[in-house]
Parts: structure tokens; sequence; C-alpha cells
């Protein structure tokens, strides 16, 4: 899936998947859950914890990175 198409198919701006992508930012919420229904992952997989992937490890699996 590129950048486009997770843009297209969650409603999310390509500009913001890829600061997240790129570990600027961390996604809001709502981001999240947007992402998260287009990727087909829990919403929380998005957010950080030192324990667990990084939302940008997240997306780059997702976008085959």
């Amino acid at each position: 899936m590129t950048q486009a198409e997770l843009a297209a198919e969650s409603g999310v701006g390509k500009v913001a998947i890829s600061k997240l992508e790129n570990g600027h930012r961390n996604p809001q919420w709502g981001t999240a859950s947007k992402l998260a229904k287009a990727l087909d992952v829990p919403p929380h997989i998005l957010f950080r914890d030192d324990d667990e992937q990084t939302p940008a490890d997240v997306l780059a699996d997702y976008l085959g990175l």
C-alpha cells in the first residue's frame, strides 16, 4: 500500500501520513482511528510505547518500506 492509497482509504492527508511514517509526529486519536481502520489494526498500535513499535514502524511495515 502506498502513502497515496492509505491517504485515499483513510481520509488522512498524505503529508500527515509521511510525517507519522518518518517519526516526526504521533497521531491524535481520530487520525489513529482512521489509519487503523484502513490498515485493519487496533488503533492503540499507532501510539508509541517504549516496548512496542512506533507509529513510523507500523506504517513502514504496512507500506512495505
